[in-house]
């Protein structure tokens, strides 16, 4: 029987890309850059920034084992991409859009403590659903 890759045993990298690549296509962040056709997002300076492949991220983990090895017993056992490059008022306007969607959905819950708690649902105040620090609000120019 074959065995997984190192970095996969420790923490499930590929299916966290997936999940991952998933979320942030769907909910609109991740577009077709026009000048590479990768996935990816345009950048506050106008540039383009393709997502990382699997395969980079794959390596990433690989070269980094034993920090790995050491956070996942911590509980850093997911995989987040976050899209630094984006402007945020553009990230502020998906996020609202996902979070009204899900909440319509009945899916937004409480943090839990742990994944064996039970998923409880919360109701989300549909005209301030993003609170935005007032600093920010103010460097960003926006309402």
């Amino acid at each position: 029987m074959e065995r997984a890759p190192q970095s996969e045993q420790l923490f499930p990298v590929e299916r966290e890309y997936a999940r991952c690549v998933t979320a942030l296509n769907c909910t609109g962040i991740l577009t077709l850059l026009p000048k590479s056709g990768k996935l990816g997002v345009i950048g506050i300076d106008g540039r383009e920034y393709p997502v990382p492949t699997q395969g980079q991220v794959v390596e990433l983990f690989a070269n980094n084992r034993e920090l790995v090895a050491r956070k996942v017993p911590q509980g850093f056992d997911r995989l987040e991409l976050t899209p630094i490059a984006m402007p945020i008022p553009h990230l502020i306007v998906l996020m609202k859009a996902a979070i009204l969607k899900h909440a319509a959905e009945g899916k937004i819950y409480q943090t839990r403590r742990s994944p064996s708690d039970p998923l409880i649902p919360v109701r989300v105040n549909t005209e301030k659903h993003v609170w935005i620090w007032d600093i920010l609000r103010q460097a960003l120019d926006i309402d």
